[in-house]
């Protein structure tokens, strides 16, 4: 199975698998949806037993976090406890569920109050029913950077390592450049970005901003 990252571009995307698939996990698609919640991300039919991965953000005030996450077949999320924060207002959350059902064609995303948020899905085929986060951590209120360097975290090899970033009042411009990480598509304030690793390491995405405070975290999966 060969991975191809499409070369730090924001993306929706759609993957294809390989012929010579091994233990290697595999990228099938991603999308992400943005209202007051709760929030709807509408998916292509996933596969059955793959990885939903799901990252939030929340651009209004802190205070307000992910009551609940299920998609279309009933399949729940469950946080892996990486909120992070920033002072000007607002947080990001990863979210997931293992072993979903086949046909899987929304994300219902529900925050604490109405308020708006953005969320993004990727589904990742070719891993363990038991896969989970192994590791993460956040990063809360971090000092204004052109460079935002989210926390690394201890992976396993082939692995999925997914990191999401919130940076006040300024837009993302994408991932830096000599990177391995994937970057999704950016809402006005935030990005995340994945990579699929195939050797064991300490991993974490990098983005370039136009400037700002920021929160962010990383979670790796196995």
């Amino acid at each position: 199975m060969h991975f191809e990252p499409s070369g730090g571009a924001p993306t929706d995307a759609i993957g294809s698998p390989d012929a010579d698939a091994t233990a290697a996990p595999l990228f099938v698609q991603s999308a992400h949806g943005a209202s007051v919640s709760p929030v709807q991300v509408a998916l292509q039919p996933t596969r059955a037993g793959s990885l939903l991965v799901a990252g939030v953000t929340n651009e209004a005030t802190a205070g307000d976090d992910v009551s609940s996450m299920v998609d279309s077949a009933g399949d729940v999320f469950t946080s892996v406890n990486l909120r992070a924060i920033v002072s000007c207002g607002g947080s990001v959350e990863i979210w997931s569920v293992n072993s979903v059902h086949a046909g899987v064609t929304s994300v219902s995303v529900t925050m604490s109050s109405a308020i708006p948020v953005t969320a993004w899905v990727i589904e990742i085929a070719d891993v363990a029913p038991t896969a989970h986060a192994v590791s993460g951590t956040e990063a809360s209120v971090q000092p204004t950077t052109t460079l935002v360097a989210l926390p690394q975290v201890a992976t396993p090899a082939d692995s999925l390592v997914f990191s999401i970033a919130q940076i006040c009042n300024d837009q993302p411009i994408g991932v830096h450049f000599g990177t391995p990480f994937t970057g999704l598509a950016p809402s006005q304030y935030s990005e995340p970005a994945y990579y699929i690793a195939t050797t064991a390491g300490s991993y974490g995405a990098e983005l370039d901003t136009l400037g700002g405070i920021w929160c962010g975290s990383t979670a790796a999966f196995h």
